[in-house]
């Protein structure tokens, strides 16, 4: 779902946010109601409220477990594998929330926020064509986050600053 809210634009890991981007999608339907400060669930969007952080501990520590399953297109589950946009889906899942299925929808519907403010359980953009991204993985910590990358290493753990220089993040909320 879109609504008037920012998005933090392209930034660059290893030394912080390039440039600072806001960018304002407008829909009849959505409109940001309260702000997030913390991360915890007491703002609201659109009636929905913010997953709070055990929510994304959760689903980051879901995601985990799933390392070192396979990779399949389009994929949902361990068996026969998953895609990156499965993944994310599947842990979110895990804590309680529904998330959009594709990486573009998962892109689209969510506030984003700085690189630098990540939280366990944020969605991590990457791989960005003219379509928007084409890949997503779910932070843990540390500077590492849990995507399906490809057929030759299925699920793995890996460390953001290995995406490449355009790298965004979303917070999802219930």
């Amino acid at each position: 779902m879109h609504g008037d809210q920012g998005r933090f634009g392209p930034q660059n890991f290893t030394g912080g946010p390039s440039m600072t981007h806001i960018r304002l999608l407008r829909s009849k339907s959505v409109r940001l109601i309260a702000t997030l400060a913390t991360g915890a669930a007491f703002a609201s969007f659109a009636g929905h409220a913010f997953a709070d952080t055990a929510a994304g501990d959760n689903a980051a520590y879901a995601a985990t477990t799933q390392v070192g399953c396979g990779y399949n297109y389009g994929g949902t589950s361990c068996e026969p594998g998953y895609d990156s946009s499965g993944l994310t889906q599947w842990a979110w899942a895990q804590a309680g929330y529904s998330i959009p299925r594709t990486v573009v929808e998962q892109w689209s519907a969510f506030p984003g926020v700085a690189l630098s403010g990540l939280q366990p359980g944020d969605l991590v953009f990457f791989d960005w064509s003219n379509d928007g991204p084409r890949g997503v993985g779910i932070f843990v910590g540390n500077g590492q986050i849990v995507t399906a990358g490809d057929l030759d290493n299925g699920v793995v753990s890996e460390n953001i600053s290995s995406l490449g220089d355009e790298v965004r993040a979303d917070r999802p909320t219930g």
